[in-house]
């Protein structure tokens, strides 16, 4: 794309300092996660996946986070289906094995993340 990055993975950074360094970040791109959560709370533009999570109950400002999903996927949001405590965000039909593996993460496009990407590099 002709764009200069700096790409930053943080694992296992204290949660000051990771939140430091979203803050001072340009963009997000990642999952529904504490990182995210943070870009989100310093008002970071980001673009996030999604699968089992439905992200109509995770964005708090649509014009600062594109969400990812799958097109295609029939399962969408599985995690609202299911009653009781959850603790952890996963693929409740493959938690349940019900399938091998998390489709509606599989079935995320490239083209689906490029165009998310440009769109926030174009508004930014």
């Amino acid at each position: 794309m002709g764009i200069e990055s700096t790409k930053l993975q943080i694992t296992q950074t204290p949660a000051r300092t990771t939140m430091a360094l979203i803050s001072k970040a340009d963009m997000f791109v990642g999952i529904d996660s504490f990182p995210w959560n943070v870009a989100q709370a310093c008002k970071v533009p980001s673009v996030v996946t999604f699968g089992c999570i439905n992200p109509k109950t995770r964005i708090l400002d649509d014009k600062l986070t594109i969400a990812i999903q799958s097109k295609d996927s029939a399962c969408l949001g599985c995690h609202h289906e299911y009653h009781g405590p959850l603790h952890e965000s996963q693929c409740m039909r493959k938690r349940y094995g019900h399938v091998a593996s998390a489709p509606c993460m599989e079935d995320i496009s490239v083209e689906q993340l490029t165009s998310a990407l440009a769109v926030v590099i174009k508004d930014g």
